[in-house]
């Protein structure tokens, strides 16, 4: 179903989380910023209103896993790669 998403498209996905998350241009992703993404993406995409804290913790240790505290685009590239199949909802409307 989903896949048109080839190499291209993720790096489309990673430049452009960057670009609008990134609010301090400092290259990588803070929990604040993963966080404003992730609720982003859930809002526009209508998949959950109330995503809990616990929910958030649980997504951003799987995205944060040697637990520094900030993302790169290595660690967010792994993220989506893992959950392409199971929730294409973080991407699809940024390549459609």
């Amino acid at each position: 179903m989903f896949a048109h998403f080839d190499e291209k498209s993720i790096q489309v996905v990673i430049e452009y989380i960057w670009d609008t998350y990134d609010s301090n241009r400092d290259g990588y992703l803070d929990r604040e910023e993963v966080k404003q993404f992730i609720l982003q993406t859930m809002v526009t995409s209508d998949v959950a209103t109330d995503f809990t804290e616990e929910a958030f913790d649980k997504v951003y240790s799987e995205i944060d896993t040697n637990r520094t505290g900030i993302i790169d685009k290595s660690k967010m590239e792994c993220f989506i790669r893992q959950h392409l199949n199971t929730t294409p909802v973080l991407i699809q409307g940024i390549i459609d």
